[in-house]
């Protein structure tokens, strides 16, 4: 008897994990994973910009990307990784972004172009915040593009940090529910 009773809690309980909120992974989203001057994971990194590692100017650990701006055509700019994401799910990007001259914003792209930098913010870090909801289970494109303003002198160096994919309230809270139910 004792016996089917551990047998159903078992049951039980992979039923319950089966459906915990899924998690997506920004990989090296601290920078500080680099094979030479290249940030591990990121995958696409266009012709108008060089990264480098970078420990002078970070948000968090011992690294950051350096990020040298040299076009001002946005369509060779870009800086992604792509991230898997499950249908229905809710999931908060974020990334820090330190502007050393003004004359660039960095964007947002999650699936698509989300918001922007504000590049009036010199000489200190600022974060950029998107909520994603996935419309089916897919592949997405998450990362920057980086935007000329005026002033632009044709160079201009960002500095990245802290991509991260941050998980929601409600997805804590189901996690939390479905552990007690798992306690009990």
């Amino acid at each position: 008897m004792l016996h089917g009773i551990y047998k159903n809690k078992l049951l039980l309980s992979a039923l319950l994990l089966s459906s915990l909120p899924a998690m997506a992974n920004v990989v090296n989203g601290n920078f500080e994973q680099w094979t030479g001057n290249t940030p591990q994971a990121w995958t696409v990194i266009d012709s108008g910009i060089n990264v480098s590692a970078n420990s002078a100017v970070v948000s968090t650990g011992l690294q950051a990307a350096a990020i040298s701006v040299n076009t001002g055509t946005q369509s060779n700019t870009d800086f992604l990784q792509q991230v898997a994401v499950e249908m229905g799910k809710t999931y908060e990007f974020s990334v820090d972004v330190y502007h050393t001259e003004g004359h660039l914003e960095a964007r947002l792209f999650i699936d698509d172009y989300q918001g922007y930098s504000n590049p009036a913010l010199t000489n200190q870090w600022q974060t950029i915040t998107y909520s994603y909801t996935a419309d089916s289970s897919k592949t997405i494109d998450v990362g920057l593009r980086f935007y000329d303003t005026s002033g632009f002198d044709g160079s201009e160096l960002v500095y990245v940090d802290n991509f991260y994919l941050i998980m929601t309230a409600a997805a804590v809270l189901q996690a939390a529910q479905i552990t007690a139910l798992l306690l009990t």
